[in-house]
């Protein structure tokens, strides 16, 4: 089922410029980080190739040379990352939960991964999302706001737009401040790192993030507060059924902040969504 909250029902009738140039902001950025992504891409797919060996067994420790998808993966996901440590620290973790190999076999993979990396890095292009991303063990507020600005993917970017536009629009109005509005946004964006920053650091792996959808969830929390009883636009998709309601803007809160909320403390996999900045 499909919940989309896409339009406040208030009658303003000023233009909210600073959530435009915020909604801007990401279309441009993320653009940018396409095209630098294909190039890093290519640059992967050329030094997969090149080092790829089929008459290799399964029982090789050198695992990036028996797929060109495997080894174009784990390199790709070490560029963007702005602390390539990390990404050997997940590989710690999930080797540690499932014992695949043991210990000195693992250390040669690892060593093995440690040479491709190095060696592909001096004919890859820089990353710009390793540029962008917040790193939680950094405590960096430039990169707090450029990652609140850049997205994984299109769907991302389109997704949390849509939810921005929804709410925040209204707000920026219902304020009649833009040093309030964007000094709220800032707050909000600082709040949800350093809160994800100490969650990592007592417990997992401090993984880099990126994406509004923090912003948003505080949006939301905001509207609930600021103008509970206002109504949004809200398209509920069922299968063959599709149909625009007229929700107050406390429930939606409830309903968004509520799922999270369970989520967070319910499951172990959050398919790569920060939900601590959510909560």
């Amino acid at each position: 089922m499909l919940i989309l909250p896409h339009r406040a029902e208030l009658g303003f009738e000023k233009i909210p410029y600073v959530t435009h140039i915020i909604v801007a902001l990401c279309v441009v950025i993320h653009l940018c980080q396409a095209l630098n992504r294909a190039d890093v891409s290519e640059a992967s797919a050329h030094y997969c190739q090149s080092v790829y060996d089929p008459s290799l067994g399964d029982d090789t420790l050198d695992l990036l040379r028996i797929s060109v998808e495997d080894c174009q993966h784990v390199l790709e996901s070490m560029h963007s990352a702005p602390n390539k440590e990390t990404e050997i620290q997940w590989y710690e973790q999930y080797n540690s939960e499932t014992q695949e190999y043991s210990e000195r076999d693992f250390d040669k993979i690892i060593k093995a991964i440690r040479d491709h990396y190095d060696e592909f890095n001096t004919r890859a292009p820089d990353s710009l999302d390793a540029e962008l991303v917040y790193d939680p063990a950094t405590l960096n507020p430039i990169t707090s706001i450029t990652s609140a600005l850049s997205h994984a993917d299109w769907w991302h970017l389109i997704g949390n737009v849509i939810f921005f536009l929804a709410f925040a629009s209204a707000l920026e109005l219902l304020l009649q401040s833009t040093v309030k509005y964007i000094a709220i946004i800032i707050a909000i964006v600082f709040v949800t790192d350093l809160t994800y920053s100490i969650t990592t650091s007592i417990s997992g792996v401090p993984l880099p993030t990126l994406g509004l959808s923090g912003v948003v969830m505080g949006m939301i929390g905001l509207s609930a507060y600021l103008m509970p009883a206002a109504r949004i636009r809200t398209l509920v998709w069922f299968i063959f059924y599709a149909r625009n309601f007229s929700i107050p803007a406390w429930i939606l809160a409830v309903w968004y902040i509520g799922w999270d909320t369970w989520d967070l403390f319910a499951s172990s996999d959050n398919s790569g969504i920060n939900l601590v900045a959510h909560v």
